[in-house]
């Protein structure tokens, strides 16, 4: 039995420098190794489980990054009878804390655009795995820090490989899925993401020495490495490599359903891509001002172009302010009761039905409606939160704020690699993602230094709410210019 698929991939103008239409014809077979390739045309009931079975593994990643990265909660709280902590055992000043609180932020903040670079000049299994190997042995070395610089020190690399699997292993999600089911891969990754912080708090329950939680912190990651013997490389990286001849034809292929390149073209049938007619005429800008039609583009490819400039710019104010209200609730969560563990686990717990919601209502209302106004609710209700007298309120209206911070925090990790294609997604999305590095490294400083703080009129010290909502209000109005990509096709 044979099929022919046509698929017209087209550049749209957010790089609008060239439109190129790309002819791709898939000639499949019987034994089904053409749909595994595409990853788009999936046979029905074996590629639906083998489709599930990478979504898990890519979520479990998710988790392996949450775990690593709320550790930290309870290593470095306050002096507490229940947790030996890092912050009693160096005797850590408020300033010095905050540091080594964001060292972790600080890491991801670089190993986003490293890793990213990576997965697209080598490919995405060897990025992922890569970095998460080494995320896994930085993280365990943190137990053998002797002082705070060491400890900084490890905990910057752990956040940069760590951070580098955590892009990668979103964009490579991504790519295996169809168009359809990216908002179910993004809010399925992100409800792992949120097991992370309650398996974290059950890790401090059940070791109560922050050496022991960076050690039990790391078995989400040794379980994930063992999954790279099952998940193929990207067939949309693979077919961008043959696309631009960087993929010689003898050359094997080692995460592939085809033993070669030459097999894989001709189950792709791939052609070479051909200018649009459109774009013959005069007064047309030639593609090398971003690196050509299917190369991969750098950071000055990419800023060279003045719209492209301007999606960039746009796109990192909300991601720089979701990863601010979203770290910043979660690492509140100390200030706003003494019942650290509880506080964690629900604030987990409460991030579920978010990215469910989100899921629903940005497949039917669109991403940019969506993500608005889960972000606008979300700081109406942190200023409830600031607001209300007691800490059993307070607790609650951070945790209902959570769960639409969550949500929209969800939307962003699948809106913003919409917008750009193959060539470019793992690069601004790690433009994107360090943007959200910076709001989570601002986060700690913002919740430990008001926590310290001595409000004069009050026994209790400020709470950081206010902050939160504003910098939420003012990404939801950047968001107005920004494209819709619902159910639309991945370039």
């Amino acid at each position: 039995r044979r099929t022919r698929i046509k698929n017209d991939v087209v550049r749209s103008s957010e790089l609008p420098s060239k439109i190129v239409r790309v002819r791709t014809s898939v000639a499949g077979r019987s034994d089904g190794r053409s749909t595994a390739l595409l990853g788009d045309n999936m046979s029905p009931q074996s590629s639906i489980h083998e489709h599930a079975f990478r979504i898990f593994c890519f979520s479990w990643l998710w988790l392996s990054v949450s775990t690593a990265a709320f550790v930290d909660v309870f290593v470095f709280a306050k002096t507490r009878r229940d947790i030996v902590t890092a912050t009693e055992e160096f005797a850590l000043s408020p300033s010095m804390r905050a540091s080594i609180y964001s060292a972790f932020y600080l890491g991801w903040l670089f190993g986003d655009p490293f890793f990213g670079w990576i997965s697209d000049l080598w490919g995405r299994h060897p990025a992922v795995y890569s970095s998460c190997l080494l995320g896994f042995m930085f993280q365990a070395g943190c137990a053998l820090a002797v002082g705070p610089y060491s400890l900084f020190t490890l905990r910057f690399v752990a956040g940069l490989c760590m951070g580098g699997a955590d892009l990668v292993g979103l964009v490579y999600a991504l790519e295996l899925s169809l168009s359809s089911q990216r908002a179910t891969t993004g809010a399925i990754m992100q409800t792992f993401f949120a097991c992370g912080l309650c398996l974290a708090a059950a890790i401090a329950v059940v070791f109560p020495s922050w050496r022991q939680m960076y050690l039990a912190g790391t078995v989400p990651a040794g379980l994930f490495m063992l999954s790279r013997f099952w998940i193929p490389e990207s067939p949309k990286w693979l077919a961008a490599q043959l696309r631009t001849g960087k993929m010689k034809g003898s050359e094997k292929l080692s995460h592939s359903h085809a033993e070669n390149a030459d097999q894989h073209r001709s189950l792709l049938n791939i052609t070479e891509a051909v200018p649009d007619d459109s774009e013959k005429g005069e007064g047309k800008r030639d593609s090398s001002n971003l690196g050509g039609a299917e190369e991969d583009l750098s950071y000055s490819a990419l800023l060279a172009n003045a719209d492209t400039s301007r999606l960039l710019v746009l796109v990192c104010v909300p991601w720089l302010a979701s990863g601010f209200l979203y770290y910043g609730i979660t690492l509140s969560a100390g200030s706003i009761s003494k019942e650290i563990h509880l506080n964690m686990f629900l604030m987990g717990i409460v991030e579920i039905p978010g990215y469910i919601g989100a899921t629903y209502m940005s497949d039917t209302l669109g991403r940019k409606i969506t993500f608005i106004s889960l972000t606008c609710v979300s700081a109406f209700f942190c200023l409830i939160s600031w607001s209300y007298p007691e800490k059993g309120g307070r607790l609650l209206f951070a945790l209902v704020g959570k769960i639409f911070a969550s949500g929209a925090f969800g939307i962003i990790w699948v809106w913003s690699p919409e917008m750009f294609p193959t060539s470019a997604r793992s690069l601004t999305t790690a433009i994107g993602s360090q943007a959200a590095r910076v709001g989570s490294i601002l986060a700690p400083y913002v919740v430990v230094i008001m926590s310290e703080m001595t409000d004069a009129t009050h026994a209790n010290a400020p709470l950081p709410q206010p902050v939160f909502a504003a910098v939420a209000l003012v990404a939801s109005v950047f968001c107005l210019w920004l494209p819709e990509t619902s159910n639309t096709e991945m370039m």
